[in-house]
């Protein structure tokens, strides 16, 4: 977002890797951990892991097929694993930028910079996933620049938007761009709230409490930590509101009485 506030002709483009925790190759992946000393002693056990197939299920029902690329189902590895086959891909793309940056969450990266870097940037890391396994669909990209003519440098197909972006969850773009995302997140943090409020708050307050305070409450963190303050206020009032709102529905006789002290602990974004 800083960038292209300070380069107001810079475009970023979003990539994503179709299906990538499914896809990729699984001997890409050992051959990527074998790189690092480090990493070594971590290899025989990913290795037990990948080197055979694995079952699929839907639910309860094993698939006709097993899985021969990609992770095993429920393997709490594969996340690392999936950033190891992404990182020479993501190290090659940025080697190909001088002024600009990429940067990745998962499965989503993200290339910021001059139009004409962040085409050339695009078309290395494309071309650098074909041993990994993984691929990307030009049309389901994306890419937003506050200069009109970014459109005519970035690579052909890739739907470009002049009113935002969101990148890592966050809104990058015009207030109205911005407002009308976090005005649609607000509401459905607030309905969620409210139903489970309307839910616990006959005979469950001590379960409604510890959602208020643990689950309930953090939802909107996100969106305080990562957009600016006078975005995000307005809508962090109606979050407390509810929240308060919920805070008082789970007092009941065994429960503390919900006091200044009591309140401070929720935590709130925006003090009342």
């Amino acid at each position: 977002r800083l960038a292209l506030e300070t380069h107001p002709d810079w475009a970023i483009l979003k990539i994503d890797c179709r299906n990538g925790f499914n896809e990729f190759v699984r001997a890409f992946a050992l051959s990527e951990i074998g790189r690092y000393p480090a990493l070594l002693a971590m290899l025989p056990l990913v290795h037990a892991i990948l080197e055979q197939r694995s079952p699929l299920y839907a639910g309860s029902q094993r698939m006709p097929f097993d899985s021969e690329c990609g992770g095993r189902q429920g393997d709490p590895l594969i996340c690392a694993v999936f950033c190891l086959v992404l990182n020479p891909v993501i190290k090659a793309a940025q080697a190909a930028m001088s002024l600009g940056f990429i940067m990745a969450q998962m499965d989503d990266c993200y290339l910021v910079g001059p139009p004409a870097e962040v085409a050339a940037a695009y078309h290395t890391f494309i071309a650098e996933l074909v041993p990994t396994g993984l691929t990307s669909a030009v049309q389901k990209c994306q890419a937003y620049s506050p200069d009109p003519a970014a459109a005519l440098l970035l690579p052909p197909g890739v739907p470009v938007s002049h009113a935002g972006i969101v990148a890592a969850g966050v809104p990058i773009g015009t207030d109205n761009f911005v407002q009308e995302y976090l005005r649609d997140k607000t509401d459905r943090t607030v309905s969620l709230i409210k139903a489970t409020a309307t839910s616990l708050r006959c005979g469950h307050g001590q379960d409604l409490w510890a959602l208020v305070t643990y689950c309930l409450r953090p939802l909107f963190d996100h969106w305080l930590q990562n957009c600016y303050p006078a975005h995000v206020r307005p809508f962090a009032r109606e979050i407390d509101t509810a929240l308060l709102d919920a805070a008082s529905d789970a007092t009941v006789p065994d429960l503390a009485t919900v006091d200044p002290l009591v309140l401070r602990r929720l935590r709130l974004p925006v003090r009342h």
